[in-house]
């Protein structure tokens, strides 16, 4: 028996990293991993590390088939509009083999949800605040919101998640203040191509307008009558017409418009009092939306004293009848 002694030296070779895919997934969606396909010649247990944010550092996930929760890809800011984006994995087995592989992921973006909020109720003259705060994105993408309060289509009456539009901008678009149930629109843009709208209802309930027939007014006999309405006013800004009742019969029928001056003629002809009498007048406001309201005042007129003529001088004859003329 002889013994001999020789050297045996294994080479290692680096193992073959497969980082699978392409992956497709929608935003909002996680992200399934698999590398299991990577191998190592000598079946060397294999550490996996990915790279799914291109920026050359395998630091983003672990393990040969890792989940990666969307609130991690969007943590990293993965563009979401279905464009083709590169990750990678590498492979390590401990002894100085590696390897590395690239792939393709594409996240699909998906509509985001509009939530117009409502039905909205308010009266005429008050201030409307909407509110598209339930509006949703499935990849959490920031959202454009934009209004279309006039229902024309286009959405470009207001604009953010929660505006407060003024009443004198309600009312510049004319929409309708009388209750009649109104459509109006939310439109969310999640900027990634992805647009969704959403209608709700607005009501507009009509207010009475307020009158006011200003007075007391005072004037003399044969004195024309100037009279003031113009103090009137509506909530919501409806134009208002105008009458009077000058002689209280419960009729507004003897004057019209906001300011109106009455011939005196006028005034005898509805045998008013001129003897210092106090009378009521009355004005009545309609906005046209149905809504009216009267208001009452006083009207006195003053008696003047008459003015005597006895003409003359007057000369007879004796024995002459006296012919006397007061008729002036």
């Amino acid at each position: 028996v002889d013994p001999d002694a020789s050297t045996l030296t294994i080479t290692n070779l680096d193992p073959t990293a497969d980082a699978n895919g392409p992956y497709i997934i929608d935003e909002g969606q996680d992200l399934v991993l698999d590398g299991s396909g990577s191998s190592d010649p000598g079946g060397d247990p294999l550490t996996y590390l990915w790279d799914q944010d291109d920026d050359g550092q395998y630091d983003d996930a672990s393990g040969a088939a890792p989940t990666v929760p969307w609130a991690t890809l969007a943590g990293w800011g993965l563009a979401t509009d279905g464009t083709v984006l590169t990750i990678g994995l590498e492979v390590d087995d401990g002894r100085g083999g590696v390897h590395a592989d690239a792939t393709s992921l594409t996240i699909n973006n998906l509509d985001p949800t509009a939530d117009a909020g409502g039905p909205y109720v308010i009266a005429e003259g008050q201030d409307l605040a909407l509110d598209g705060g339930g509006s949703t994105d499935p990849g959490g993408d920031s959202l454009a919101y934009r209004w279309d309060l006039d229902n024309d289509g286009q959405y470009d009456d207001a604009s953010g998640a929660a505006p407060t539009v003024p009443w004198a901008t309600l009312a510049g678009l004319g929409l309708a203040s009388d209750g009649t149930t109104l459509v109006i629109g939310l439109e969310t843009d999640d900027g990634q191509g992805g647009v969704h709208t959403d209608a709700t209802s607005l009501t507009i309930n009509n207010l009475d307008p307020t009158a006011d027939a200003d007075g007391p007014y005072v004037i003399a006999e044969g004195q024309d009558l100037a009279l003031d309405g113009s103090g009137s006013s509506d909530p919501g800004g409806d134009p208002l017409a105008y009458r009077w009742d000058l002689d209280n019969d419960g009729q507004y029928d003897d004057a019209s418009g906001a300011a109106p001056t009455v011939p005196w003629a006028t005034l005898a002809g509805l045998g008013l009092a001129s003897d210092g009498t106090a009378l009521t007048i009355g004005l009545e406001v309609d906005d046209g939306q149905g809504g009216v309201h009267t208001d009452a005042t006083s009207l006195t007129i003053n008696n003047l004293d008459p003015t005597a003529d006895a003409d003359g001088p007057y000369v007879i004859a004796e024995g002459q009848d006296l012919p006397l003329d007061c008729s002036g």
